[in-house]
This record gives structure tokens, C-alpha cells and sequence, in this order.
């Protein structure tokens, strides 16, 4: 049995809807690298979505509301701008960005089907990891 997903002992729920982003320049003055609590993106959905907490990483991205956390997937072009935000210190670009919920390969608890087991012929895939930006916690 799968325990569910928690974040400081709230519940975490995949959001069902997508969100429409507008980062503006008061989201950006203020904001903090490799913080994925107070950086612009965060700031920005704060403001436009009257949130209590939001935490934007480079695949997920948190939103607490109410009494759960909601779980959007993070556009890969927001994930490059926290890249060059992250390792350079340089100012985010405002903009609008569309964050996807999660399609059903991506929901929590999807556990992908599985067929016969061959290891013949495989080889191992390599994964690249970004360097110098901000890492996902794990949770509870």
C-alpha cells in the first residue's frame, strides 16, 4: 500500500486544472535564487492565486490552499529561466507561463505497468542532473 504524499504534514493532491501564470516585475523585485519559496515564479502565484505558500522546482511546482497542497507540473520554459536565474543571479524575465495538472502518467501514485523482465541487450541510461540550482526536498 502506497502512503499518500504529505508536505509538513499536509496533503499533497495533483490540481485538476491548468494555471495560467503572469509573472510581473513586482514579482521579480524581491525575489531570492535558489529559494523555491520566495523566487519570482513563487512570489507571482502568491499573488495571483491568493496563496498561503507556493514552491516552484524545476519539475513540480506546490501551491498551499486552504488545507492541501496542489500539484501542478512546472513548463520546461520556466524551468529554464529558473536555470539561468539559479546559477547567475541575473533577473527573471516577466512573462506567462501555463502550468500544467499532472496527465496520468505524472499523477502521484501512477505505477507504470509492467511487462516480462529482460535485462538482455539493455544498457544502463545515463540521466543528467542540472547543476548549481535549486533541489527538491523530499517530503514526508
Amino acid at each position: 500500500m502506497r502512503t499518500k504524499m504529505t508536505i509538513d504534514g499536509i496533503p499533497v493532491k495533483d490540481a485538476t486544472r491548468d494555471l495560467n501564470l503572469k509573472i510581473q516585475p513586482r514579482d521579480i523585485s524581491g525575489a531570492r535564487a535558489k529559494d523555491p519559496s520566495t523566487c519570482a515564479a513563487a512570489r507571482a502565484v502568491k499573488r495571483q492565486c491568493h496563496a498561503i505558500e507556493a514552491r516552484v522546482y524545476m519539475s513540480v511546482t506546490y501551491i498551499l490552499r486552504k488545507e492541501k497542497w496542489e500539484r501542478f507540473l512546472t513548463p520546461p520554459a520556466l524551468s529554464r529561466e529558473i536555470v539561468v536565474i539559479d546559477r547567475s543571479g541575473s533577473h527573471f524575465s516577466p512573462g506567462e507561463y501555463r502550468m500544467k495538472a499532472p496527465f496520468p502518467a505524472k499523477r502521484l501514485g501512477y505505477q507504470k505497468p509492467t511487462g516480462p523482465k529482460t535485462t538482455k541487450g539493455k544498457k544502463k541510461r545515463y540521466r543528467h542532473l542540472t547543476a548549481n540550482v535549486r533541489q527538491m526536498h523530499t517530503h514526508e
